[in-house]
């Protein structure tokens, strides 16, 4: 069983935690449960997040300590938490896959790479920082591939990255996107407008994990990746 649904809310309200654990908990509790009476359930598969980790130190390992800053990673982290305490007392087979910054076909314009491609091509501004913090951009076929590798594979219970293992600042992001899409790196000032503190957030994560029990490594660059991206809002 792949585990994949979960809400979004990134709050740091109180309304916004109780969404979380109501909606992200205790949906995937009532899920855990129904797949407990599944006798021939190999393995529960779940999708983490790096927002688990919060602002520590990079890059992210899976041996560490979470301090999630957010409803989003407080809750995620809720579950991660409860698999592995179930793995430990019920012998219940789970992974934990914590994919970085994932991007590809298929993204709705309130993602990021998205919606600065949609601005590039419509001339229009684009508000945000100036791009100094760092991201690991991972292909959206390379996740699929970590999961199908994770559901085939004999590997412990546990956690593992997934991840292009590179720590990429998101102006260089930018520059390849108009690099692609207009056939330019001269991104202009009126781009890359202004600092945005809160947002100076610098992570990768450690993929060694990955790479040693799943066979699993990125295979598509982030030219590559931004390319195809283009091709399929273009065939949209």
């Amino acid at each position: 069983v792949v585990h994949l649904a979960a809400s979004k809310d990134r709050g740091v309200d109180t309304a916004a935690y109780r969404e979380g654990y109501e909606t992200n908990l205790m949906g995937s509790l009532n899920l855990i449960n129904a797949c407990q009476d599944i006798p021939v359930l190999a393995r529960f598969v779940f999708l983490g997040s790096t927002d688990e980790y919060g602002k520590l130190q990079v890059p992210f390992k899976e041996t560490e300590k979470e301090a999630p800053i957010n409803a989003y990673g407080a809750s995620k982290l809720a579950v991660t938490e409860l698999l592995k305490t179930l793995a430990r007392s019920n012998g219940f087979s789970s992974v934990i896959l914590r994919p970085s910054i994932v991007y590809g076909p298929g993204q709705d314009d309130s993602m990021f790479l998205p919606a600065l491609i949609r601005a590039l091509v419509a001339g229009n501004s684009f508000d945000m920082s100036l791009g100094e913090q760092t991201r690991d951009f991972v292909y959206v076929d390379d996740i699929a591939d970590g999961f199908i590798r994770a559901i085939e594979r004999d590997i412990p219970s546990g956690v593992y990255h997934l991840g292009s293992g590179l720590s990429t600042p998101a102006w260089k992001l930018c520059r390849e996107a108009e690099k692609v899409t207009l056939g330019t790196s001269t991104l202009t000032e009126d781009l890359l407008k202004r600092e945005v503190p809160r947002q100076m957030v610098n992570f990768w994560a450690k993929i060694e994990r990955a790479h040693e029990l799943l066979g699993w490594e990125p295979k598509t660059s982030l030219d590559d990746g931004i390319v195809k991206t283009w091709k399929w809002m273009q065939s949209g």
